[in-house]
């Protein structure tokens, strides 16, 4: 009996195999079928015999990149060959799609008002929905990292004898609300004392800043005398100390409402889920520091959430004022095809860049 030869490691994939794999992966992702090697052949107008194409796909799928879902069927991609697809596109930058450059900047508002949170809003929600309209799977736009942001103002409301509702308000008329609740009765003159001394000290300061002066002891403290130390360095550490959560926007969970994009109508559940919690989802987008200039793509089980094995998610960091970074993308089915949506990612996070950057 004669041993068939193992396997070649990845990097050693021919020009043949990589184009035959290549076909395999968009095919599949066009038709949500398995494909064969007749129908490769045809699809593609190759010269070569189905037989050839065949054998290129056996030993794919001996090398794990593709697999049968029945044993007289096509053959389907891995997650091993959808990483290496992506992979592949992604080192190529796929730079010349100018048609969707064009038609990201016509279908985005024009902000006229930086300081206006209003069209803040009014913008993040447009790339929201343009990302879902034109990958026709579901867009997410997260605002940006508060640690970065500039404190303008503080204001402090006084809303029960221990609840104090304190609003930052930030650079570019970003505003973030968080309810304090006080160890001890607070009176309305000594908030709106703590108020006024507060902005004196941190107005103007980043948030990271602040919160290297409220954890400093002193910096609070020698502000106020006894009788309203207590409640200023509660409400300091209260307000300042704990990330805001970002602003979560997404549109378009209703196209992956089509049974050929599932394998099981309980990934939907998991996906619902996961869109339901706004960490879930922020912990999904957010890119690490150092990758926040790139397109990140992780796939199926990359992405460690339960239930969310079938989907894949792209996505692009885009830069605000002063250095803040938000991030956007796209949550799709493993097989979406990558070729459309990469760059859809890229240029709707540069053209939101932009946008940020002529602002004065």
């Amino acid at each position: 009996m004669v041993e068939r030869a193992a396997p070649p490691p990845p990097e050693t994939l021919t020009d043949r195999q990589i184009q035959v794999l290549d076909a395999v992966v968009e095919i599949h992702a066009a038709r949500s079928e398995p494909v064969g090697s007749k129908r490769l052949v045809e699809t593609r107008g190759w010269s070569v015999s189905p037989a050839t194409a065949r054998n290129v796909m056996a030993t794919l799928e001996e090398s794990g990149y593709l697999r049968r879902p029945h044993t007289s069927a096509g053959r389907i991609p891995t997650q091993k060959a959808y990483r290496l697809y992506v992979d592949r596109l992604l080192a190529r930058n796929l730079e010349s799609a100018s048609p969707l450059q064009e038609a990201i900047r016509r279908r985005l508002p024009a902000r006229q008002d930086a300081a206006n949170a209003e069209q803040w809003d009014d913008l993040l929600n447009a790339a929201c929905q343009l990302l879902a309209r034109l990958s026709h799977y579901i867009g997410v736009v997260l605002d940006g990292e508060t640690r970065e942001a500039v404190l303008s103002r503080l204001t402090l409301y006084r809303f029960a004898e221990r609840s104090v509702l304190a609003a930052l308000i930030l650079d570019r008329g970003l505003v973030k609300q968080r309810m304090l609740i006080l160890s001890n009765p607070v009176s309305r003159p000594v908030v709106e004392t703590v108020e006024r001394a507060l902005n004196r000290l941190f107005a103007g300061k980043r948030l990271r800043e602040i919160r290297r002066l409220v954890q400093e002891y002193g910096a609070v403290e020698n502000m106020f005398d006894e009788e309203k130390r207590e409640a200023a360095v509660e409400i300091a550490q209260s307000a300042f100390l704990t990330e805001f959560q970002s602003d979560v926007y997404f549109d378009g969970i209703r196209n992956l409402l089509i049974p050929s994009l599932l394998e099981s109508a309980g990934k939907l559940g998991a996906l619902y889920e996961t869109l339901e919690s706004p960490d879930s989802v922020v912990s999904l987008f957010r890119l690490p520091r150092g990758e926040s200039s790139k397109v990140k793509v992780r796939i199926g089980r990359e992405l460690r959430s339960v239930g969310l094995d079938g989907y894949s998610v792209v996505s692009a960091a885009y830069r605000l004022a002063d250095r803040r970074v938000g991030s956007l993308g796209v949550i799709g089915p493993i097989r979406m095809p990558y070729r459309r949506v990469i760059p859809l990612v890229r240029f709707t996070a540069r053209q939101l860049t932009s946008y940020f950057e002529a602002q004065p």
